[in-house]
Formats: C-alpha cells, structure tokens, sequence
C-alpha cells in the first residue's frame, strides 16, 4: 500500500509541475504580449556552455554502458550509476524550460510551437516514472544517453549561431534529432523481444511517446525546410527552441 501512495504521490507532482509550467508559459506571455523584447544574449551563452556541459557529462557517465555489440545495454541490471546519470538527465528537463522563458521574453512566438510546449511539459513526467519504478538504472539509459548526445549538439549549435555565424550544416542538427527518435523506436521491439530485465509495459509507454515525437516532429520539419529541404523563414527546425541570433544588423 505505501508503494502505491507513494506512486501516487510523485504521479500529483509530475502532473503538476508539467501544468505549473504551462500555466507559467501562458501567464508569461500575456505578460510580455505588448512589452518590449529582453536582449538575454550574455545569459543565453552561459546557459548554452551549461547545458553542453552537463550533457556530456551524462554521456560520459553512461557510455560504457551502451556499446557494440549490445548497443542498446539489453539485461543490463539496474546500475546505480546509471540511475544516478538518469537521474541527472532528468533533472535537466526542469532546467530545459527555460528555453521556454527565452523564447518568451525574446518574442520569439514562432518558436513557441505545439511540439515545443508538449515536449517540455511530458518528456520529465516520462523519466520521472521510470526512476519512480526502479526502471532507470538498465536499457532505459541508452535513451538518456540519445538525448543527451543530441542536446550538447543542439546547445554547441545556439552557442555559435548566438555570435552571428551562421551554421550551414543546421539541417544536420535536425535529422540527428529524426535519428535519435527511429533509435529510440527501434529500442522497443529489441528490448520486447531480447530484455529480460525492464518490464514489457514499460517498453510500450517508450514506443508510444517517441511514436509521438516522430509524427510531431516529422510535421514540423516539412513546414520548416519544405519537400526539398530548404529552410522556411522563420521557423526553427528543433524540438526545444533554437536560441540563436541571425547577426543581421538593421539598416537605418
């Protein structure tokens, strides 16, 4: 019974934080609808380095863990210092909505997309039940370890763009994203089929949400490049905000 209430318990706190951060997303804009934009480009960069930082971090806590020929870490056993670099990579959910705050405060509403807001208000609730079931510490690190590889990516990508160079190979930045979310699907059938460790449901909440992030994130890539895979003005092609500057000066 004390395991149940407390499932239920953290349940409430997931949920909540997930809506706490909307209804803090939705209050924020209204706030910032008819004030001028915040130049956050010294805070931005440091957060940028924070975030490369810290994900390879996790990287390097979980890399041995996940490498040929048992790349997706099938039977492992519920490592603590997996759990413990999951835990990290959780924690870094929280810390990824500010992203949403730099979007807002910078007026950047094109950024504020469907995907972005369901991305950042489900994906901590996804590993926050992992680690609540005990279930972080196996084959489910090679997802943290997916995300993670592709957010020191994303956030090397934002650091250099914010000084207005741009970066021809951004599409690429996009499809490792597109990769990483067919990994993580083809994660699935491997551990239903070979995994004797996580449990199968486990398994199918995984293939449903990255599901998910494929179908949305497929929509979003047509309408930033288009059928022939050139970039759209004005859209970012990233699941989490692109916090970068185009380094075009205004001509008076």
């Amino acid at each position: 019974m004390d395991r149940w209430a407390t499932l239920a318990c953290t349940t409430i706190f997931y949920v909540s934080a997930s809506l706490v951060y909307l209804l803090m997303a939705a209050g924020l804009y209204s706030a910032f609808r008819h004030r001028k934009e915040l130049s956050c480009k010294t805070v931005m960069r440091v957060y940028n380095v924070l975030q490369v930082v810290t994900n390879v971090y996790v990287m390097y806590e979980l890399i041995g863990y996940y490498l040929p020929p048992n790349l997706f870490g099938l039977n492992h056993r519920q490592e603590f210092r997996i759990e413990r670099a999951v835990f990290m990579h959780y924690l870094l959910k929280y810390a990824d909505y500010l992203d949403t705050f730099f979007i807002i405060v910078r007026k950047k509403d094109n950024q504020l997309s469907f995907l972005h807001l369901y991305h950042h208000s489900t994906i901590s609730m996804v590993w926050g039940f992992l680690l609540q079931v005990g279930c972080a510490g196996g084959t489910a690190g090679f997802g943290a370890l997916c995300n993670s590889f592709v957010h020191a990516v994303m956030y090397s990508h934002y650091f250099i763009t914010s000084f207005g160079i741009r970066n021809p190979y951004k599409i690429v930045v996009t499809n490792i994203q597109m990769v990483q979310f067919f990994t993580c699907l083809a994660h699935v059938p491997a551990v239903l089929l070979f995994d004797n460790v996580i449990p199968k449901p486990v398994a199918m909440i995984q293939f449903v949400y990255q599901s998910t992030m494929v179908i949305l994130f497929s929509q979003f890539k047509r309408r930033t490049y288009g059928s022939k895979g050139k970039s759209v003005k004005g859209l970012v092609p990233d699941c989490v905000p692109a916090m970068e500057e185009n380094g075009k000066k205004k001509h008076k």
